[in-house]
């Protein structure tokens, strides 16, 4: 307990340490810089717009207030959420938690840009640790509603009778937004979201396996098939995990964990969706190979300070710091070593938010004029040093998966609550 509490105190000195030097939009933010008033695109179902046009009419100190508040209530509810989902106990398992979060990248990436990813992630969260049936129906509507594919893991409760309350939740959003967009709103929606993945392609702002591979300097096609090949692997690998599981803490993991490989486009602040598949990793069976792939995914590479809080913090998390422990904590070490010095040795340009700046079309529309935008900010093309640290976070998912299918006929909420009662391993 006495290395759990040292662990923990050097994370927070850590973390209050970098809030102090830095600035948090640039040391929490793995994100490029964004400068003052950058405008970015957003894509959300036809339901909502009546409440953004009602936001529009608000002051703006007022909407921006709102929107903070919003956020910090979304920041707790995940902390929450993955406290539930991992069956941590005690306050000082709680406040380790709240310390992974502070230091865990795309938790940061997601408040400092806005990113609406961390409301549907906490959203998932809480239906997934609270565990019943108007939790997960309430969960999921959350979630889908803000933004679906957060809730892909939610799916492994269909074995244990949660398809119901997945159904309502599907329903209640389809008729919803068919009231305000017609009854073919998907098929907008859809192409909507091609839209802006198409003018994503290929840039540092995607975690897709195709545009890692672009990143790295692969032809358009072959990686578009590298895409689709590592795509349909994770999704087969993350059914075959639910299915075999014992319970849906796996499926949930594995779920989580097959998100930038299924999805069309993924961004940074995305993996805060895996927040809660992390720490419930950490207190499984493999908790060093767990520690080492938070790192890989969760590491901020521009301020590494906060890499080691991670570190620290996963430490602390564990029911037991061990030779397995500390060898992943090692390796972690390594990769923050690795992956912060390629990042300051290859700094990506700041975001010039070029439309501001530019002539552009009238008629164009917003994925048009976010395509000029990163072009204009360098952001696209060929940049394999970024390639290189985009590759090691999807490497830190494939770690997670992996560890989630060597315990799915675990039942590992069992083996977690048995190892914490009589203070001994029991696997």
């Amino acid at each position: 307990m006495k290395a759990r509490l040292a662990c923990a105190g050097c994370a927070a000195l850590l973390i209050a340490v970098s809030f102090a030097q830095l600035h948090p939009a640039a040391a929490f933010s793995s994100e490029p810089m964004l400068s003052p008033g950058a405008m970015l695109p957003f894509a959300g179902v036809r339901a909502s717009t009546p409440l953004w046009r009602w936001v529009s009419h608000v002051p703006f100190a007022h909407a921006a207030l709102a929107w903070e508040a919003i956020f910090v209530f979304a920041l707790l509810g995940l902390i929450a959420g993955a406290a539930l989902f991992a069956r941590v106990r005690g306050l000082f398992d709680i406040v380790c938690v709240a310390l992974a979060a502070l230091a865990f990248a795309p938790v940061a990436s997601a408040l400092t840009t806005g990113a609406t990813v961390i409301v549907a992630a906490a959203a998932a969260a809480l239906a997934a640790g609270l565990r019943t049936l108007p939790a997960l129906g309430a969960g999921s509507f959350l979630a889908f509603a803000v933004q679906p594919n957060a809730a892909l893991g939610l799916f492994a409760s269909v074995r244990r009778g949660g398809a119901p309350a997945l159904a309502f939740a599907f329903a209640a959003i389809y008729l919803g937004n068919a009231l305000i967009a017609g009854f073919a709103w998907p098929l907008f929606y859809a192409r909507t979201l091609v839209a802006l993945a198409r003018s994503e392609g290929g840039s540092v702002l995607q975690f897709t396996p195709a545009a890692i591979a672009q990143g790295l300097g692969a032809p358009p096609l072959l990686a578009a098939a590298i895409g689709v090949a590592l795509g349909l692997a994770a999704a087969a690998a993350a059914v075959t995990v639910a299915l075999r599981a014992r319970d849906d803490c796996s499926g949930f993991v594995a779920g989580c964990c097959a998100l930038p490989f299924v999805c069309g486009f993924f961004h940074a602040a995305g993996f805060s969706a895996l927040f809660a598949a992390s720490i419930a990793s950490l207190r499984g069976r493999s908790p060093g190979a767990a520690l080492c792939a938070v790192i890989a995914l969760g590491a901020n590479w521009q301020a590494p300070l906060l890499g080691l809080a991670l570190i620290a913090a996963c430490l602390a998390l564990a029911p037991r710091i061990e030779i397995r422990t500390l060898a992943g904590a090692a390796a972690g070490a390594l990769i923050l070593t690795f992956g912060s010095w390629l990042a300051i040795a290859h700094p990506l340009h700041e975001w010039t938010d070029a439309v501001r700046s530019l002539s552009l079309p009238a008629n164009a529309n917003s994925a048009a004029l976010w395509h000029i935008e990163l072009a204009h900010s360098g952001l696209l093309g060929a940049h394999p040093a970024n390639a290189l640290l985009r590759l090691l976070a999807l490497g830190g998912c494939a770690l997670l998966l992996a560890t989630a299918a060597r315990t799915s006929d675990v039942d590992v909420h069992h083996v977690v609550e048995r190892r914490d009662a009589v203070g001994m391993e029991v696997l």
